[in-house]
């Protein structure tokens, strides 16, 4: 008879949680966080230990990939931070978001001496998109082009030397470059 109600009422909890899509109104944070633990419910001894454990390791772990962007890195170690500890300072989650950021954003981000790991992610996403500006706006240098970079308000102008003449919009004069 208990075994039946114990039954039910699991059975009602996992009723609770809504199916998750992706949409932007569903927390997917949130909707994770409520599965976990009624999936932790349903384990006990050792494979609740490995539970337990896998989760850790996988935070201990987790490495920036070459082609992830920061804000995908950041959720998914905080993410790993609340269901290692739901109390974990703040200091351990920005430990945790260092060791695994980036070698190409890490001087950076430290230099900033983020505080919280929301300005780690505030600091992380600017050098990010800071990077990605320079690697996508500087021209490829080819042997007959002499090129020229000027920086100044954030855009770029390129000046290439060719062989055809320039003609001055003001005169009639020709300029060869």
């Amino acid at each position: 008879m208990a075994e039946k109600i114990v039954a039910t009422l699991l059975s009602k909890t996992l009723e609770q949680i809504p199916k998750y899509s992706g949409k932007p109104d569903q927390d997917a944070d949130k909707w994770m966080k409520q599965a976990l633990k009624i999936i932790s419910t349903f384990l006990e001894g050792h494979p609740k230990q490995w539970f337990n454990e896998n989760t850790s390791n996988r935070l201990r772990t987790r490495q920036q990939r070459y082609d992830e962007i920061v804000i995908e890195y950041y959720t998914d170690v905080i993410k790993l931070c609340k269901l290692v500890d739901p109390n974990m300072t703040d200091a351990s989650k920005l430990d945790h978001l260092y060791h695994g950021l980036k070698p190409s954003l890490m001087k950076d981000v430290l230099r900033g001496a983020p505080s919280t790991p929301a300005d780690f992610l505030e600091q992380a996403r600017r050098e990010e998109n800071l990077d990605r500006l320079v690697t996508t706006s500087i021209p490829q240098t080819n042997d007959n082009d002499t090129q020229a970079i000027n920086y100044s308000n954030n855009s770029w102008y390129r000046s290439t030397q060719s062989a055809e003449p320039i003609r001055d919009p003001n005169s009639s004069n020709i300029y060869s470059g």
